[in-house]
Parts: C-alpha cells; sequence; structure tokens
C-alpha cells in the first residue's frame, strides 16, 4: 500500500524547527514534537502559521513543566508532562490540530527490561547466549 506523499517523501509537511534555541534549555524535545505534529499539515497543504509559533507554543509548554527554559535546566520530559502537553493542545487557541491520546496503565517494569525480559527467553541458546 502506498500514500500520496509530498516532494521529500512525507505524508504530512512539518514546519522546520528545532528544540536547539539560542538561549535555552536542549531538553525541550517532548514540547517541540508534540508541538511539530499539533502544527503538522497534509502533505498537500500549506504550513498553517510560521515557524516562530511554534517555537514559542513549545517553548512556554516545556517552561510550564519545567520551571523555566534557560540554558542550564536539563530537564527532560516525564510521562505527566507529555500528557500535559497533549492535553494543552486540546484547549484550543493557536493550536490548529488538537492531538488526541490514550492514557494506558504503565508498566513496572522499565522501558526497556519488559520487551527484553520476554525476548531473551526466544533467542537466547546455549550455542548462542546473549551477554
Amino acid at each position: 500500500m502506498s500514500y500520496p506523499t509530498n516532494n521529500q517523501g512525507m505524508i504530512a509537511n512539518y514546519l522546520p524547527v528545532s528544540e536547539f534555541q539560542p538561549g535555552h534549555t536542549e531538553f525541550a524535545c517532548g514540547a517541540f514534537a508534540t508541538a511539530s505534529n499539533a502544527w503538522a499539515v497534509p502533505y498537500n497543504q500549506p504550513a498553517r502559521t510560521d515557524a516562530q509559533n511554534l517555537i514559542n507554543w513549545a517553548e512556554a509548554e516545556y517552561a510550564k513543566t519545567a520551571g523555566d527554559n534557560g540554558p542550564s535546566n536539563t530537564n527532560g520530559a516525564s510521562i505527566p508532562d507529555m500528557h500535559t502537553y497533549f492535553t494543552d493542545t486540546q484547549q484550543g487557541g493557536v493550536v490548529p490540530n488538537a492531538l488526541h491520546f490514550w492514557d494506558t496503565t504503565p508498566s513496572t517494569f522499565g522501558i526497556q527490561q519488559f520487551p527484553m525480559l520476554q525476548i531473551r527467553p526466544q533467542i537466547s541458546t546455549p550455542s548462542r547466549p546473549l551477554s
């Protein structure tokens, strides 16, 4: 199955932005990922805003959950922070696309530990042990 794409091979148009903004933290990736998807449009439509509006929203969202967005802040986005970002896209205002999400019960295992506990017995053999 194939989907129509833009001239860059993407099914959506994303504004060219980066979380690496001068004078701001480089740990705002969760807010920037949320903003990038909230401002994305179908591949054949022009952007609904300019990149600066997306940057302003992402920086404000990060500061709301992390305290500030200065260059010395090294806090990443937690799951509750991401929940805040997603919910805030649904509040209307400047964000063009409300992002929808489903809450799930988190595992008591670490994110990477749980899959490995399931996979390891399947692929590890005496002649090919996993370290």
